[in-house]
């Protein structure tokens, strides 16, 4: 006896994103905040030095897939802590499933169109892990640099203090390098050229990228090299200022 549709589908899903060098398995059980969760197709890789996984649903089904199963995915995106979550259905979705996807970490594709857009999917992978990361990068970028306040008659005055071992522009250079490729994730994303991912050495100009493969390489390289300079930053002790 043969495999029921159900699972041949989840494993032809599989099979696909192995083909591009990722990481899938399924059925794999992931424990998350609220408990854990059997998910269809998990799928791992890294582009660009971002870690990313994604949560993907596979519904095999003669019917369109309803809202409730985009609502189920995005609430286990949010408790997994995934980067995005994909719904697939050869069959199609109801309007309200489309609705409710628009509002969420959530897509709605279908093996068919996949194979068709297999290098955007990987790279909107390494877009959603690289928000992610800058994300916690401007909290660490703002965890090191120290500051006393000072309040007065006319108001207040405020005195920062950068990590030891940094220069005098690290703090800037850095906090200008995270906030532009930030803002020009979402400009690579719509497919709006070229993305600023950089000042120069000089300052005096941006780098850009013209392409999503140059943005996410560049902007990665740029990203590994901060997280490093975050991890090594020795931090002023107050009793010393």
């Amino acid at each position: 006896m043969g495999k029921p549709a159900w699972k041949r589908y989840q494993e032809d899903v599989a099979e696909f994103y192995r083909s591009l060098g990722l990481d899938a398995q399924v059925e794999e059980v992931i424990e998350g905040v609220r408990g854990k969760h059997e998910i269809d197709v998990a799928v791992r890789g890294r582009r660009a030095g971002m870690d990313f996984l994604w949560v993907v649903e596979c519904k095999a089904w003669k019917s369109n897939v309803p809202k409730e199963k985009v609502m189920a995915l995005a609430s286990i995106v949010d408790d997994v802590g995934a980067d995005r979550g994909l719904l697939l259905s050869e069959k199609g979705f109801q309007a309200g499933a489309i609705s409710a996807a628009h509002r969420s970490q959530v897509k709605l594709t279908s093996l068919a169109e996949l194979r068709v857009d297999a290098n955007d999917e990987v790279t909107a992978a390494a877009l959603a892990a690289m928000k992610r990361q800058v994300h916690g990068l401007l909290v660490k970028l703002d965890d090191v640099v120290q500051t006393d306040t000072t309040r007065h008659s006319h108001g207040a005055s405020t005195r920062y203090f950068t990590p030891k071992n940094w220069n005098h522009d690290t703090y800037m250079r850095t906090f200008v390098t995270l906030t532009t490729i930030r803002d020009s994730i979402l400009r690579v994303e719509l497919g709006v050229w070229p993305a600023p991912y950089a000042f120069n050495d000089v300052g005096d100009r941006y780098l850009v990228a013209r392409t999503a493969d140059e943005f996410a390489m560049e902007a990665g390289g740029r990203i590994a090299t901060i997280d490093e300079l975050l991890r090594n930053a020795v931090v002023v002790p107050r009793e010393s200022r």
